[in-house]
């Protein structure tokens, strides 16, 4: 899996195509005023993020598949 940049729209939108028709749960990594980064766990409804984030998102990427026993 690979971080996929984020257009920068505002804090609660990801302006992405491969987000058009997703209601799912991804990661999203965000950046605070002061420059700290972080990744949290969101739901996305095309595109649109359900929560407020303290900074702008920079990057987001599905969630990875569970761990299966070979």
């Amino acid at each position: 899996m690979e971080w996929i940049p984020a257009n920068y729209v505002n804090d609660n939108y990801i302006p992405d195509v491969r987000l058009k028709n997703v209601h799912a749960i991804i990661l999203v990594t965000y950046e605070t005023l002061k420059g700290r980064r972080y990744v949290k766990q969101v739901l996305c409804s095309y595109g649109r993020i359900d929560k407020k984030l303290n900074g702008k998102v920079v990057a987001w990427m599905p969630l990875p598949e569970p761990y299966k026993e070979k």
